[in-house]
């Protein structure tokens, strides 16, 4: 958000996981959707903390279990696409790492998009998830263009988020076009970075002196 609004001329990809972005950071992922800041956000989902050897993250599912919780996850499963269509998200996608050519044209789109860009992506992780492997997705997993999907609908884009289990979509579920974020700023005109800035501060201090 500080790239992009220090110069919003530059293309801003974000990239993260879902611990990361679901958990540590799930407070600054909903502000950056409310605002409609223009970014490309990649959220690579694995359902599980990967690079810390296998505890469990916000996207795994109840009962699995892992090196934090041997017992099982007690917690319910976080939805991130449900909870970017109620914060705001002007465009939600998710993709499947073994599918290199539809991610890409969803990554495409993203970019393309004027304002916040979320692209969920199915990551198996192999070391440390073996119930989510590429062939358990590659069973569940439909395309919504397929389908007859408006991702215009939000309504729709409400029942396809909540799918979980035999059936999980992937392609864009919703999309609108709606303010971004700097433009909606008079001093954002021109971008921060690249505006000379010559402050009189004399008057303040001699107010203060």
């Amino acid at each position: 958000m500080g790239t992009k609004l220090a110069n919003h001329d530059l293309p801003v990809l974000v990239v993260n996981g879902d611990g990361d972005n679901y958990g540590e950071g799930l407070n600054h992922w909903i502000h950056t959707m409310r605002g409609n800041h223009n970014l490309t956000h990649l959220v690579h989902d694995n359902l599980v903390y990967g690079l810390t050897t296998g505890q469990t993250s916000p996207t795994s599912e109840r009962g699995m279990k892992t090196k934090s919780t041997p017992h099982g996850v007690i917690e319910r499963q976080t939805n991130p696409m449900g909870l970017a269509l109620e914060a705001g998200a002007s465009f939600i996608a998710r993709g499947f790492a073994g599918d290199h050519k539809h991610l890409n044209g969803l990554i495409k789109q993203a970019m393309e998009h004027r304002g916040y860009a979320l692209v969920d992506i199915f990551q198996p992780c192999v070391t440390f998830n073996h119930k989510q492997t590429y062939d358990w997705y590659r069973e569940r997993l439909y395309k919504l263009e397929e389908t007859g999907h408006d991702p215009h609908d939000k309504d729709a884009a409400y029942h396809e988020a909540h799918k979980w289990g035999d059936q999980l979509p992937i392609g864009i579920l919703y999309q609108e076009d709606r303010e971004v974020y700097h433009e909606e700023i008079e001093h954002l005109d021109t971008p921060l970075a690249l505006k000379t800035l010559k402050p009189n501060i004399k008057p303040l201090l001699k107010e203060f002196s």
